[in-house]
């Protein structure tokens, strides 16, 4: 018995058509064997309406649907449109970041590590190393990542509290970093909580 929006036929083409590979002309024997009908491929064991498949890029790589990719390196930000249209748009890598492959993929991803602080009555320091001081007296957030990454959505917020009762000195009074679910906070003497 074949899947749905499949027959069986006896000397069918020797290749099956999938969403990776539609096409049918292949050579070989022909085999017997269920077969989508025409406008159908192969998706694991059943078969899909071929206006469904992802996208194939120059170099037969397939992607899903709604699939986000860089091209050509990085100079191309591309999104699978389905039904094999990769829209694609020019695209370069901010300055701090370098195109390169990770786990064989092609992206936009930081040069370096980079640092903020927050410290004293209060002192910051931004990723870019510009130096701030303010005296608020309010929670404020130090970082967190600002677009899609690899790594896990964090947060980390910072306290300001007034020093000494005087509301024009204020101070960094704790740190509180939020990450998979799980809130530490590091306090006044270095307790963690």
């Amino acid at each position: 018995k074949c899947p749905p929006d499949a027959e069986y036929i006896e000397c069918g083409p020797a290749c099956i058509s999938s969403c990776k590979d539609p096409s049918t002309n292949c050579t070989g024997s022909c085999i017997s064997g269920c077969f989508c009908k025409p406008g159908f491929v192969f998706r694991g064991k059943r078969c899909i309406p071929i206006e469904t498949c992802g996208c194939l890029d120059e170099n037969n790589n397939y992607y899903e649907p709604g699939e986000i990719v860089f091209g050509n390196g990085c100079s191309k930000l591309c999104r699978c449109a389905g039904n094999y249209t990769l829209n694609c748009v020019d695209n370069t890598c901010d300055p701090t970041e370098e195109c390169r492959q990770v786990g064989g993929v092609y992206g936009c991803y930081p040069k370096d590590t980079s640092t903020c602080i927050a410290s004293g009555d209060p002192h910051y320091t931004t990723f870019d190393k510009k130096n701030y001081n303010f005296m608020g007296n309010c929670t404020y957030l130090m970082s967190e990542p600002c677009n899609s990454t690899d790594v896990p959505h964090f947060a980390v917020y910072v306290d300001n509290e007034n020093r000494y009762n005087i509301p024009t000195i204020s101070y960094v009074s704790a740190v509180h970093v939020h990450v998979l679910g799980v809130k530490v906070s590091i306090l006044k003497d270095g307790i963690v909580q």
